[in-house]
């Protein structure tokens, strides 16, 4: 009987500390820089998922540098260039189950630009 007490505890303690929050929209404070010595290269972005199990364990997701990465691939034309992404927009669906298995679906975009010398 004790056994199965201590079972249920664990079990509701379990659940309870799975219980995540999460604010919308995440804001990034980088923006246009002011003295207009840019071009502007176009957009882009990046889609990705990350799972977490139990909410200890994750696996996949993306950041900025995943974004920033992407953006030198496309639009660096010459090892002197240097490419920059502002106006980082964050999106994000969120699918759980209890706190057991959780899903989270992430588009990262934003707009790279190429600093003239």
């Amino acid at each position: 009987m004790n056994i199965l007490k201590l079972f249920s505890v664990l079990l509701i303690s379990l659940l309870l500390i799975n219980c995540a929050s999460f604010s919308f929209p995440d804001a990034h404070d980088k923006s246009f820089p002011p003295d207009g010595r840019y071009v502007i290269e176009g957009t882009v972005a990046l889609q990705t998922s990350q799972t977490v199990i139990l909410g200890v364990f994750s696996f996949g997701g993306a950041r900025y540098s995943d974004l920033f990465r992407k953006a030198e691939s496309r639009y660096k034309k010459n090892p002197t260039d240097k490419i920059d992404v502002i106006n980082v927009a964050v999106d994000k669906v969120i699918f759980s189950v209890l706190g057991v298995y959780t899903r989270i679906d992430t588009i990262i975009q934003g707009t790279a630009i190429r600093y003239i010398d």
